[in-house]
């Protein structure tokens, strides 16, 4: 399965003794990464050119955590907060409206997987780039609520966002990963 553009992945996976010829392996995709209009905002995040990177290597499969756990697009949008009961994800309006058991239940959709590539900065998917609100006004950066429960239920499942895949060497070592993951579970 090499192309011209490869990005050395071929050789990556051959040097790893996996044969580059094999059928891709299942990647789980932020649906809003497909060009799905998943979004708050009923936009989408498409990522053309990393999609076209991945798709020798990888078949797509689409999770929106939020329109999953039944939030509609477009819809107000919802922000991770530290509260007396630990993070949680909430409306930034109505911090009433608490989404954090619903979207971390997605997690249950995730099966027979190789990896997963999710939307930086996400309060449900970030990895490590979601923004979390302390109660004292002050931020920091976290997992998203799907994120986390994504890595405790998974914990060596290769997953990635659309941000660290744009250096070749990272997109290879993660392609890399994911066949590995596959030949271990298939």
């Amino acid at each position: 399965m090499t192309t011209p553009a490869d990005d050395g992945i071929a050789h990556a996976l051959r040097n790893a003794g996996l044969d580059p010829d094999a059928p891709p392996a299942l990647l789980l995709v932020s649906a809003c990464l497909l060009g799905r209009p998943v979004r708050y905002d009923g936009r989408d995040k498409y990522t053309p050119l990393l999609l076209q990177r991945l798709a020798p290597w990888c078949r797509f499969t689409a999770l929106c955590p939020e329109v999953g756990a039944g939030l509609g697009t477009p819809r107000p949008p919802i922000a991770l907060y530290e509260t007396s009961a630990g993070v949680r994800l909430q409306g930034c309006d109505d911090r009433q409206r608490d989404v954090t058991v619903a979207v971390r239940d997605q997690v249950q959709r995730v099966t027979n997987v190789h990896g997963a590539l999710l939307k930086a900065r996400s309060p449900s998917c970030g990895l490590g780039t979601a923004v979390l609100h302390q109660a004292d006004g002050s931020h920091s950066l976290t997992d998203g609520a799907f994120s986390s429960a994504l890595r405790a239920q998974h914990p060596l499942l290769p997953i990635a966002d659309e941000v660290s895949l744009q250096q070749p060497a990272r997109l290879q070592n993660f392609v890399l990963a994911v066949w590995r993951y596959r030949q271990g579970i298939d």
